[in-house]
């Protein structure tokens, strides 16, 4: 079975230092084969995982948390799904977008 990745919560003694991180990339590498993307979809693809999972740091139980982008440049899409249990899943279109589409203003 593959290693679903971890997410990681803590805070210091004082709480002066939060510290939140995330693993996703044997999702990440599942939807990237599952849907054929090129390196520099599954790049975008990845990133829209670990928001997912950052965002769902405190989602527990049978709650479940679905964030969904759209852009207009680079067009794409993605969906990302995860659940109280930690189950993510992901979708990204299209399936070919170029290395360094991504440029912020």
């Amino acid at each position: 079975m593959e290693d679903s990745g971890w997410l990681v919560r803590g805070v210091s003694v004082d709480g002066s230092v939060r510290v939140l991180g995330v693993r996703v990339a044997d999702a990440a590498e599942r939807i990237r084969r599952a849907h054929g993307l090129s390196p520099g979809a599954a790049r975008l693809a990845a990133e829209g995982l670990v928001a997912t999972a950052l965002l769902a740091a405190f989602v527990k139980g049978k709650e479940r948390l679905t964030l969904q982008i759209q852009s207009r440049a680079p067009a794409c899409a993605f969906m990302g799904d995860i659940d109280g249990e930690g189950h993510v899943r992901g979708r990204f279109s299209p399936q070919y977008m170029p290395v360094g589409t991504v440029e912020l203003d």
